[in-house]
């Protein structure tokens, strides 16, 4: 007689199955784990450090350049300086003659027009009497170079001038011509401070047997 092993197997795992099913019946009500808690550890209590508060010094302020200073300004030292030496007087016309006609009438022009007078000056002399001489000797009626014979006898001038005249006789007559004259009105009025007056008379000069000269030289340095 054969034996039907398959229908044993089938048979097997039949029950098996049954088994296991029955099993997950009953499990889940008896198996069920009980509700537990755990307790929870009871924390250590952690004291915690004051924390060190490190106060930094305070920074110093930015200097400010439009800051105003309030402090007192140190007072000067006075020096006092010594007062200067007062020049002598000068004499304000010349000595004698025509010449010193002719500087009393510049200076009484110069006083009527609110002006200082002029003071006579040894230089500016001889100066003017280089220039009659040269005047006379070339037979030439013209200004020459006045200012270059001012500084060849050391009168170092900041400003010059030059009057001529001729022919006249009187020193009214003189200074009436050169006030008629805007531009000889110009230096007797001038912004000079020294003056010097020549009064030649030359022989044979432009066709006269004799003829007076008058040169006048104004200056300031």
């Amino acid at each position: 007689m054969k034996v039907p092993y398959g229908l044993i197997i089938v048979g097997c795992v039949g029950v098996i199955t049954l088994v296991v099913f029955i099993y997950s019946l009953i499990l889940p009500f008896t198996l069920l784990p009980a509700a537990t808690e755990t307790p929870k550890a009871t924390p250590i209590p952690v004291i915690e450090k004051p924390a060190t508060v490190v106060i930094a010094p305070e920074p110093e302020p930015a200097p400010n350049p439009h800051r105003i200073r309030t402090e007192p300004a140190p007072t000067p030292a006075v020096t006092v300086q010594p007062a200067p030496p007062v020049a002598p007087p000068r004499p304000a016309v010349f000595s004698g003659g025509m010449a010193g006609e002719l500087i009393a009438s510049i200076n009484a022009v110069r006083a009527n027009a609110g002006l200082a007078p002029v003071y006579e000056d040894g230089q500016l002399n001889q100066s003017a009497l280089i220039e009659a001489n040269t005047l006379c000797s070339s037979n030439v009626w013209a200004h020459g170079d006045y200012a270059g014979i001012m500084l060849s006898i050391g009168y170092n001038y900041l400003s010059a001038g030059e009057n001529l005249a001729k022919n006249f006789v009187t020193s009214a007559g003189v200074i009436n011509g050169w006030t008629n004259s805007p531009s000889h009105y110009a230096n007797m009025v001038g912004d000079y401070v020294d003056a010097g007056m020549a009064v030649i008379t030359c022989n044979n000069y432009q066709g006269r047997d004799s003829t007076l000269l008058i040169v006048s030289h104004f200056g300031k340095r």
